[in-house]
């Protein structure tokens, strides 16, 4: 077996020994693009209650109606049981974490909006990769500024929207300052498919997601 073959069965080694939290969480997803709606899916799969914000009314009528969003993911059949609002504040409040997946120059914006029903010390995950134009901030730096009760962290990784919700293996970094919310994140997200591997290193992990992008 190659070297990368050897560190993704580890990967999934670890993502299946993962200490998961018995309580089904309450999770919101801001975003109803692609990689939100295929986050959507992962968070669905492992038993989670899944609500996803989107814009577009017919995003919304979609995935609640048809588990479809022909919109962003064509093609592809939602895990059931996911559902959708374009209320944010039904979105955001009373949540064990919120994943943020809208595009890195609206995150500033959306977060803002966010902030008066966001609970001090619920997890905000940004799946948003990029720099801010003018502040030249990473997405986790914005989300600091602009949500400063919250529990920051950053999911990235070689990763794409299509893939994950078709439910093809794959890893990805989970990384926050926090041990304690980096576990018990990282254990939330994780199954056996979709290994999450947890990271202490929240700028390196927005950078890498910003190379990414460049290189791909």
């Amino acid at each position: 077996m190659n070297r990368r073959g050897t560190r993704f069965d580890a990967g999934q080694q670890r993502a299946a020994q993962a200490p998961h939290y018995p309580l089904m969480a309450r999770v919101g997803i801001i975003g109803g693009g692609a990689f939100g709606t295929a986050m959507a899916c992962v968070l669905r799969r492992s038993g989670h209650a899944t609500l996803v914000w989107a814009r577009e009314p017919e995003v919304v009528a979609w995935i609640n109606e048809e588990a479809i969003n022909p919109l962003f993911l064509s093609g592809v059949r939602l895990a059931p049981g996911i559902a959708a609002t374009n209320d944010l504040a039904t979105a955001t409040r009373d949540k064990d974490f919120i994943l943020m997946a809208v595009p890195a120059q609206h995150l500033r914006g959306v977060a803002a909006t966010m902030r008066p029903f966001v609970a001090a010390g619920t997890p905000v995950v940004t799946c948003s990769k990029g720099i801010e134009r003018g502040s030249c901030a990473l997405m986790p730096e914005v989300l600091a500024e602009t949500l400063p009760g919250a529990e920051i962290a950053v999911l990235s990784g070689p990763s794409f929207a299509r893939e994950i919700a078709l439910d093809l293996p794959c890893g990805v970094t989970l990384a926050c300052a926090n041990a304690q919310a980096r576990a018990r994140l990282a254990g939330e997200i994780a199954n056996p498919r979709f290994c999450v591997h947890p990271s202490d290193d929240v700028i390196g992990a927005a950078i890498g997601g910003v190379m990414k992008n460049v290189i791909g």
